[in-house]
């Protein structure tokens, strides 16, 4: 279905710029109010969650086949 939009990457990949650059600034001030660390903690608590909800929705495994050591490795 997206594959019969034209430019659909590109527009894909300038909406990924605009919403990174979002981000960014929202950070920045949320950082001049909240310390670091909770900031921190709180994004990647944010991405734990929203990781699998994402696969999800995609239709992607939350499993997939792969070595012990490559899933010790991302886990270290």
């Amino acid at each position: 279905m997206l594959e019969s939009i034209p430019y659909i990457g590109e527009i894909f990949a300038l909406t990924t710029a605009f919403i990174w650059a979002g981000a960014v600034i929202l950070f920045k001030k949320s950082g001049e109010t909240v310390h670091p660390l909770a900031l921190n903690l709180f994004k990647n608590s944010m991405a734990f969650v929203m990781y699998p909800i994402t696969l999800a929705a995609v239709g992607k495994s939350i499993l997939y086949q792969s070595s012990s050591y490559d899933f010790w490795m991302l886990m270290l």
